[in-house]
């Protein structure tokens, strides 16, 4: 996807735990391949192209597809081509709000630098923090 930049919501915590780790995974690459068609976002892809890119094995990602169906994020429509052989999947995506937005313009990032040698790895205590301990 082009000059897009995808957003993740408060709810995307609850359907990233819905769904798990490998159908998370196969959803985030049809996010990143989608493009805005017939007033939603579609991505075309097949298992066979998936299973690779995501060291997944097919049968992995077939479940994982499955599962975004069965959840609803996902509907699969099928093509074929001239000759009457399938072709690869059309993927139309109905993210939730909540838990997902693409915006239709990159953020800016910012950058905060490279953390120094002494705080990195080691959480910070604040002085309030230390107040409340006992004496």
């Amino acid at each position: 996807m082009t000059d897009s930049t995808v957003v993740l919501g408060p709810g995307a915590v609850v359907l990233r735990r819905q769904l798990g780790p490998a159908s998370w995974a196969v959803l985030e690459t049809l996010v990143e391949s989608a493009a805005n068609r017939d007033g939603g976002l579609v991505a075309t892809a097949s298992v066979r192209d998936l299973a690779p890119r995501l060291g997944l094995a097919h049968n992995t990602v077939a479940r994982a597809v499955r599962r975004l169906v069965d959840v609803g994020v996902v509907t699969v429509v099928q093509t074929r081509d001239e000759r009457g052989a399938f072709g690869a999947s059309v993927y139309r995506l109905s993210l939730p709000s909540h838990a997902i937005d693409v915006a239709s313009a990159p953020i800016a990032r910012v950058d905060v630098g490279r953390p120094s040698r002494r705080t990195s790895g080691r959480p910070s205590v604040a002085v309030e923090q230390l107040v409340l301990l006992p004496v």
